[in-house]
């Protein structure tokens, strides 16, 4: 019988500096072992030298993700908040992101992108394969090295509504 976890909250801490390559500040799910009904809020995450600042992985479910601030990841292809590898239920809300390759990364998962503060990123301000329901709606996302917000084509079915996106490249 397999242990899956459920029911965390990683919530009011502080990373400041380290990390490797491929390492994410908070990780949430590993193969073969999602987390589900977790939150991750109330988190800062500054400078880190590895992968992402919050990444959430290998189906995990039922997430929320709010009221993080993320600054200063600059190591190739990191994101201020990931989410992948077909994590669904997730809500990503009222973050602060600054200063990071880019600020939010998702792919071909069910998703919300609410209400978050994305600024600053060398790539895209948010980034994301939005698929079946997913809602990207009411982000301010400026100054970004490439596309504000870009949709990718297995964006499907989903809301981009009332998002302030201005002085990003594309």
């Amino acid at each position: 019988q397999s242990y899956f976890p459920t029911y965390i909250k990683v919530v009011n801490n502080t990373i400041n500096g380290g990390g490797i390559a491929g390492t994410n500040g908070i990780n949430m799910g590993h193969p073969g072992k999602p987390v589900t009904n977790t939150i991750i809020s109330n988190n800062t995450i500054k400078n880190w030298l590895g992968a992402n600042g919050i990444r959430c992985n290998s189906g995990s479910n039922n997430i929320t993700i709010s009221a993080n601030i993320v600054t200063g990841l600059t190591r190739a292809a990191s994101a201020g908040i990931g989410v992948g590898d077909g994590s669904h239920t997730v809500t990503i809300s009222t973050n602060k992101i600054s200063n990071c390759v880019t600020g939010i990364g998702a792919g071909n998962e069910v998703l919300k992108i609410l209400g978050n503060t994305v600024q600053g990123c060398s790539s895209n301000g948010i980034s994301a394969g939005v698929s079946n329901g997913g809602d990207v709606s009411n982000n301010t996302v400026r100054n970004n090295g490439l596309y504000g917000v870009n949709l990718d084509a297995n964006s499907l079915n989903c809301i981009v509504d009332a998002n302030q996106v201005f002085d990003d490249a594309d």
